[in-house]
């Protein structure tokens, strides 16, 4: 029995194809293609299994390449840390221009903690409900901190960066990147 024919979008994007190459490695033409995902047509039983068998195909390589492949191959950009001493208009300043959400925070050679736009912005919240300081307003690329001065941002008393964490925070791991890269 054949998958559901709404289904193809699905399996085709997912594998990265336009509707012109599926139809050409399938061997149907493209109209056929694109009316069959927007419900418009109905194939013939000898298309759709033609169709069916390559994606089940395509899928199955992927699937193979993926799980042979070591994570390094595909990780291959570096990865950005923050010192304890820096302050956290400086991190948040460079999570912006690296489009990372959090960095895990390194001391010497041990990872001590991480820190978080998340964490940085709760932290700020909750310092302008205490009343301690008026809260900034966020900028263009998410971040509570200006791009401008860090006078204020630096903590005193050998406190941690605001958003600063063991481990990491709540359940975040460090150095995702909020876009996607192939």
């Amino acid at each position: 029995m054949l998958p559901e024919l709404e289904e193809v979008a699905h399996h085709r994007k997912a594998l990265g194809l336009t509707q012109h190459e599926l139809a050409d490695r399938a061997n149907v033409s493209r109209s056929l293609l694109a009316k069959l995902e927007t419900g418009k047509l109905v194939p013939n039983y000898v298309q759709a299994k033609r169709i069916f068998d390559l994606l089940e195909e395509l899928e199955h390589k992927q699937t193979k390449r993926l799980t042979d492949t070591p994570v390094g191959r595909i990780h291959n950009t570096s990865i950005e840390y923050a010192g304890p001493s820096e302050t956290v208009c400086e991190v948040s300043i460079r999570m912006a221009k690296t489009a990372y959400s959090q960095f895990p925070v390194r001391e010497g050679e041990r990872i001590v903690g991480s820190i978080t736009e998340r964490g940085i912005n709760r932290k700020l919240v909750e310092e302008d409900a205490d009343g301690r300081e008026e809260a900034p307003s966020r900028s263009s690329h998410g971040s509570a901190l200006p791009h401008g001065e860090c006078e204020h941002s630096r903590l005193g008393g050998g406190q941690p960066p605001t958003g600063l964490s063991s481990g990491s925070d709540n359940g975040e791991r460090p150095s995702h990147r909020n876009r996607n890269k192939r």
